[in-house]
């Protein structure tokens, strides 16, 4: 396809405007995220207006011929994003039109910097070329500032928090998987080769977790999820089946780690009855009876390179700190080494740290909450505790790993301009970054490597959200609504009976009950919640380096901001005189703030250690509901409050139900019981609990599905609600060095 010059630095469709000098889209003067892929892909549609581009045509123009990855997600993927950005229904699309087996067709009318009308035959633009890897140094473009909070998926969660939740399932949020292949830049003085560098995926796998590799490359393990159950395998990595080294069990596993000699897999799994209370196992690689080595461990373990230690951390939730701590390989003499503060502990756990090859120092990274919110990669000296800052970036970070053949570390980091976490290299000599990878993948936090540093192994994986709905007499019968290109995160019914929901960006889109005529509501981005408040929509979203609670009308406009911190939930009752929402700063409150603007008070602290789920607020607006955890003290487990509003003692606790965390809870219409989503056998159905104490009874009686969130009609004829689908593989990096 011939690239002909350009004529016009800018063009216009609709309420949009592309300027192309500085690769920034525009809706009404206000600049949208869109990824750099589906950038390219939105300007040769645009180019090529009223002609059918093909998919073909597509590949050639987005991927060069050194870069083989599955063209058929990444195309799926792009044209994805463009139609959340841009508000389009692929059913009835008003910019981007699906012609099937022939490929795509911009049909909007489109107007160059001057207003003329550009005719059909309109130029392709030449996008800079994707750089090769290991060629791209961090700048301050690249790193976004991101809040890192609890995993949580209630009645109207977007999409990050049930992504950080839907981990404990399995997977993390990407675009698809293939093979390829690295070119090696030698442009740089720690540069890697990667001549010889692949990423192969390793068959049947599906599900996978928390993957490791034994020292000499031999053998990988990992952890597979079924229904809301986890077990242990070992695999060889040239192939075979299967051995299943732990049956199943309702913990959550943080982290897998072989011993030195490969005989033995230690592990880190939480409490079966409590998410957030974790212990250190070991068992026999082929497999056996485990047994605990140590009580309260909060991340997966490093060996040092004798094999005589491990190191781990352990968290002080209510202080927001974490202790680096030391232990001999049979878990006895335990002594702390470290202490940081303003970590995160709201988290499933955190990956294990990395021992030197020299065994001097120890490696690893946190996730810091605070004013500005960032990702530190630590170097901490394993004979006195003395601690430096090797890296940091306003984006959560991974494992880190030492590269033995250089002097760098491999590390994964997400990247919130494409909402996906890639692989980078820091230089140990001046603490530069630079990708490592370039796809459409996203990788996990979790990356292990053998010590010849010959491979290493991680998961990838996909994860879609779709909105369902169902009527009240026949739930066993749901229809998806809202179309299939896109996800959706959270469910709301408002007033004029239009569904709202969140997509990936954070974005709210209403639609008829039916799914018709969707578009998107407003320009908040980056929402991670919303509610109905009276005449109002309350949301939190992300703004420079805080969570904004921000007021807008039922048609999304007249944004008002209420409140800034580090945040969570807000809820409303049903007329929305008031805001409650959960503040982050330990110890964890509940506050209100008047939703006409005013000064926000502090209404009771959250009970026990953590909040679980979204608040909750009667329709009465006598009570407030959620979910919390105990851990710092027996009974552990999870539990149910109803609290006063009026910052009263608790009404009622009673034990939370099922094999999660509690999602979607809300309220009966007459303020006497609370419903639910509970998990049983891996399909999720609305149970309601009253304040009797009574038994919890089922509402609905689903044969299939993992729902992350739900809502009524006004008048309880039909339930909408958002469900996942979601896979994951463990892929092997060879030659990595």
């Amino acid at each position: 396809m011939n690239v002909p010059q350009r004529s016009s630095d800018s063009v216009r469709f609709g309420p949009f405007e592309i300027d192309r000098p500085t690769g920034r889209l525009l809706k009404s003067g206000i600049q949208l995220k869109l990824p750099p892929q589906p950038f390219r892909l939105l300007l040769l549609l645009i180019d090529n207006r009223g002609k059918v581009v093909s998919r073909d045509q597509i590949q050639r123009h987005l991927w060069d011929g050194t870069t083989f990855v599955d063209f058929e997600r990444g195309i799926n993927y792009s044209v994805n994003q463009i139609r959340a950005v841009l508000g389009d229904d692929p059913d009835h699309p008003r910019y981007v039109e699906t012609l099937p087996r022939l490929g795509y067709r911009f049909v909007a009318e489109v107007q160059d910097d001057r207003g003329a009308d550009l005719l059909p035959s309109a130029r392709i633009f030449a996008m800079p070329p994707v750089a090769p890897v290991g060629t791209e140094p961090l700048t301050g473009d690249e790193s976004a500032p991101r809040l890192t909070t609890i995993p949580n998926s209630g009645r109207s969660s977007s999409r990050k928090r049930i992504l950080v939740a839907s981990s404990l399932a399995a997977a993390l949020a990407i675009a698809g998987f293939a093979f390829w292949r690295f070119r090696s830049p030698k442009s740089h003085a720690d540069a890697i080769s990667f001549e010889n560098l692949q990423v192969v995926k390793l068959p049947d796998t599906g599900n996978a977790r928390a993957a490791a590799i034994s020292r000499d490359g031999r053998y990988v393990a990992y952890v597979r999820t079924s229904s809301e159950e986890q077990t242990l395998f070992l695999r060889q990595t040239s192939g075979g089946s299967d051995v299943q080294v732990v049956p199943p069990n309702h913990g959550n596993y943080v982290a897998v780690s072989f011993s030195p000699d490969g005989s033995s897999l230690y592990f880190v799994r939480s409490d079966p009855k409590d998410i957030g209370f974790r212990y250190l196992f070991q068992v026999p690689a082929l497999g056996g009876v485990p047994r605990k080595l140590i009580t309260d461990v909060d991340s997966g373990v490093a060996f040092s390179p004798d094999g005589r230690h491990i190191a781990f951390q352990r968290w002080l939730a209510r202080k927001n700190e974490a202790e680096l701590r030391i232990a001999n390989a049979d878990g006895s003499g335990e002594r702390l080494l470290a202490r940081f503060e303003h970590i995160n502990t709201e988290s499933p756990g955190d990956p294990p740290p990395d021992w030197s090859p020299d065994g001097r120092t120890i490696i690893f990274s946190k996730n810091l909450l605070g004013p500005r919110p960032r990702g530190v990669l630590y170097a901490v000296s394993a004979e006195d505790g003395s601690t430096k800052e090797l890296y940091t970036t306003t984006n959560p970070l991974g494992r880190g790993i030492w590269l033995p053949s250089v002097p760098s570390v491999l590390i994964p980091q997400y990247d919130p301009a494409r909402d996906r976490t890639q692989l980078w290299t820091v230089s140990l000599s001046d603490g530069t970054a630079r990708k490592f990878t370039h796809d459409i993948l996203s990788y996990s936090g979790h990356l292990d490597y053998a010590k010849d540093g010959q491979s290493a192994v991680t998961t990838v994986g996909t994860f879609e959200s779709h909105l369902w709905t169902s009527s009240a007499t026949a739930p066993h019968q749901p229809k998806q609504i809202g179309g299939s290109e896109r996800s959706f995160f959270g469910a709301m019914v408002i007033p004029d009976g239009r569904i709202l929901s969140a997509d990936a960006y954070g974005a709210l889109w209403a639609m008829n009950p039916d799914g018709t005529q969707a578009a998107t509501l407003g320009n908040l981005r980056d929402m991670d919640s919303f509610t109905r408040c009276g005449n109002y929509l309350v949301s939190i979203s992300h703004e420079n380096d805080s969570a904004v609670l921000t007021r807008i009308d039922l048609d999304g406009s007249h944004p008002t901001p209420l409140a800034k911190g580090i945040m969570h939930s807000p809820s409303c009752s049903r007329e929305g005189p008031m805001v409650y929402y959960v503040s982050f700063d330990l110890p964890q409150k509940i506050w209100r703030v008047p939703v006409q603007g005013g000064i926000p008070t502090e209404v009771a602290p959250i009970l026990g250690n953590s909040i679980l789920s979204d608040l909750s607020v009667s329709p009465d607006e006598r009570f407030l509901a959620y979910q919390f955890n105990s851990w710092s003290a027996p009974p552990l487990g999870r539990y149910v409050a109803i609290v006063p509003t009026d910052g009263g003692p608790p009404l009622a606790t009673f034990d939370s139900l099922g094999e999660s965390w509690m999602l979607g809870l809300s309220w009966t219409p007459d303020s006497k019981a609370i419903q639910f989503l509970r998990v049983e056998n891996g399909v999720s159905d609305v149970w309601e609990q009253s304040f009797t104490r009574g038994p919890a009874k089922q509402i609905t009686h689903f044969s299939s599905g993992h729902i992350l969130d739900f809502a009524w009609s006004s008048d309880r004829s039909r339930l909408y609600f958002t469900r996942d689908t979601q896979h994951s593989e463990v892929v092997l990096f060879t030659s990595l060095h």
